[in-house]
């Protein structure tokens, strides 16, 4: 999620007395019974599929499981092998007491690739998970073979420049505070009032995302938005030199509102493509129309997307091991 994002739900959040949530959604259709399933450090990882082509991992939005990739999952399965990552803190999963969620998680990542013998992943992750995929590109660029980043890393805000990092980190601390107030029993009905409505277009979906992540750690949310929205991405777009996919969503009810600037989805790609200048094999695409959740809101677009860009990478010269 963006802090453009956050900002329309800031005020509400403070002021919000969360009523009891009673959202009762089905969980997105599973892809089936993982291959195997286990934990490296504070990360747990499902395995799905057993295909030799390219090897996928799948990194979710905060408030969110890995849940929110199963479409992608079932559909890439076939061809692929695919790891889908749950993060500490998210969706169910236990919180863990880290100085940095990013310098602990990011670590273990490296640790389960090396444990698991992955070579030529691509990392696709969404908001959250997007802005990880980032870092670990500008971390290893040489560990993976692509990334993508569906609506993750770019920080926009109206009147907030993306660059002056204190007042960023001013509007990010007062969001922070405000979900970790949120008591954890009402956390669900706090995703399905205040925070998720500008960000999936359809109701059942937003009822689903809201039941599925309302057993999300508060605290460890508001940790992750500090840790996550301050971070500088831009001064280390250099070193990202493997391919690296922005998909923008632009939803023409919802994005002028949100923001001025976004009048038409060619304002708002200018943003991105603004925001993507230093990374050498840097491009971004827009599916419209859609809100944050492409996932939810476009799957189909979403996969063809992905699909067509996973296509024009090189075929791993070595394949992971049973």
């Amino acid at each position: 999620m963006t802090s453009r994002s956050y900002a329309l739900v800031c005020a509400l959040l403070v002021l919000a007395i969360a009523l009891p949530f009673r959202g009762a959604a089905e969980q997105p259709p599973s892809p089936g019974k993982p291959a195997a399933s286990y934990d490296v450090g504070s990360l747990h990882i499902d395995e799905y599929g057993s295909g030799d082509e390219t090897p996928l991992i799948f990194i979710p939005a905060l408030f969110c499981g890995p849940w929110e990739w199963y479409g992608e999952i079932a559909r890439f399965a076939p061809d692929h092998k695919v790891y889908a990552i749950a993060l500490p803190g998210l969706a169910g999963k236990s919180a863990i007491a880290a100085d940095s969620l990013i310098a602990t998680t990011t670590g273990d990542f490296w640790r389960f690739l090396g444990e698991k013998n992955v070579v030529d992943a691509v990392v696709i992750g969404h908001s959250l998970g997007g802005t990880l995929a980032l870092m670990l590109a500008e971390q290893h660029p040489e560990r993976l073979q692509a990334i993508v980043a569906v609506d993750g890393g770019l920080i926009t805000s109206p009147g907030i420049d993306p660059n002056d990092a204190r007042a960023r980190t001013a509007q990010v601390e007062e969001i922070a505070r405000s979900v970790a107030r949120i008591p954890p029993a009402q956390f669900g009905s706090a995703l399905q009032q205040y925070i998720l409505p500008p960000l999936i277009t359809s109701p059942s979906d937003l009822t689903s995302v809201a039941q599925l992540g309302a057993k999300t750690d508060p605290l460890a949310a508001a940790q992750w938005m500090r840790e996550a929205l301050v971070a500088a991405l831009r001064p280390g777009f250099a070193r990202v030199t493997i391919p690296f996919l922005e998909i923008m969503p632009f939803d023409p009810q919802s994005d002028p509102k949100a923001d001025p600037r976004y009048t038409t989805a060619a304002d708002k790609l200018k943003v991105y493509e603004d925001f993507l200048q230093g990374a050498p094999l840097g491009q971004v695409m827009s599916i419209a129309p859609s809100r944050h959740f492409i996932p939810y809101d476009q799957p189909l677009e979403l996969h063809a997307a992905l699909a067509s860009f996973i296509a024009t990478l090189p075929t791993p010269t070595v394949s992971p091991s049973p």
